[in-house]
């Protein structure tokens, strides 16, 4: 019979590949880029909502002489917040002589411009990034974010690049990715691989991402930086803060903190690139390379 010929069952037929597995064409690029700009530009485009008390804390910490316990009591109405404020502040990245029990006690830690900080990375992290079928692609894409945001934070601390919104325009710089999924998820009954969307992704997501920061009326420098983040230059002279990000960005792929396909080589390139802007080199490039990449490993994401 046909199943004792040793060659039964290993036989090849060619057959023409769904539309779903066959790779995008410049057509379909293009008209996805242009969906999703048209998504994000329409009147009626909601974005996900950052939560009440994140947003509400980043404004307090930005008023002079803000009182702590109305901090505090805000925190208190949020658990998950509170815990994610209290995971921080008890991690390797701040550990002091004595241990953290209370919000308090990690108010006092972190000050209140990094307790600020965290909350709204925590925020981003319980709101922003859910896309159902690109769950692994979020994940991936919050640690990314969180380190950049952390990275952006060091690299002007320890330059002469002004850094007051530096975590906030890193935390936010790949916002546009996160919404563009959760566009292509919501109209998809059984969402596309991303490897199908990450072309025109890749090409939408820095106005997509200043549009949805417009939209959450967050300060104007970072939605400048969000836009930029990847162009880096500004009427013919590199944006600093947006070249801070750029940098840090670069650094984080190389640490290991990439999503799908985008990895520590991509980082090293970028990194190179954007080093020769802030005009970074030799040793002390090195140096920075060294110091983000252990930082990198020690961000509580």
């Amino acid at each position: 019979s046909r199943r004792n010929n040793l060659n039964y069952g290993r036989g090849e037929h060619t057959i023409d590949a769904p539309a779903s597995l066959a790779p995008p064409t410049d057509r379909q690029q293009a008209a996805l880029n242009q969906m999703l700009l048209d998504t994000f530009r329409s009147p009626t485009y909601t974005p996900p909502r950052l939560p009440k008390v994140g947003m509400q804390i980043m404004q307090l910490s930005r008023t002079p002489d803000v009182d702590l316990q109305q901090v505090l009591k805000l925190l208190e109405k949020d658990p998950l917040l509170a815990a994610a404020v209290l995971r921080v502040a008890r991690s390797p990245a701040f550990a002091g002589a004595t241990e953290i029990v209370s919000l308090h006690q990690a108010l006092m830690r972190l000050g209140m411009k990094t307790m600020a900080d965290i909350v709204l990375q925590a925020s981003m992290t319980m709101e922003m990034f859910r896309a159902p079928g690109f769950e692994e692609v979020m994940e991936a894409l919050s640690r990314h974010s969180t380190v950049t945001a952390h990275l952006a934070r060091y690299i002007c601390s320890a330059s002469d690049i002004p850094g007051d919104y530096a975590f906030l325009c890193g935390l936010m710089h790949d916002v546009g990715i996160a919404a563009s999924l959760a566009v292509v998820t919501h109209r998809k009954k059984r969402p596309p691989s991303f490897d199908t969307v990450w072309p025109s992704i890749e090409v939408a997501h820095p106005d997509a991402g200043a549009i949805v920061a417009r939209i959450w009326n967050l300060p104007k420098q970072v939605v400048e930086v969000i836009k930029l983040h990847h162009r880096i230059v500004q009427e013919q002279k590199p944006h600093r803060v947006a070249a801070a990000v750029a940098l840090a960005d670069g650094f984080a792929l190389e640490a290991g903190f990439g999503y799908a396909e985008i990895g520590p080589d991509v980082g090293t390139a970028q990194v190179e690139r954007t080093a020769r802007f802030l005009r970074i080199d030799g040793a002390r490039l090195e140096r920075l390379r060294e110091q983000t990449h252990h930082l990198a490993k020690n961000v509580e994401t």
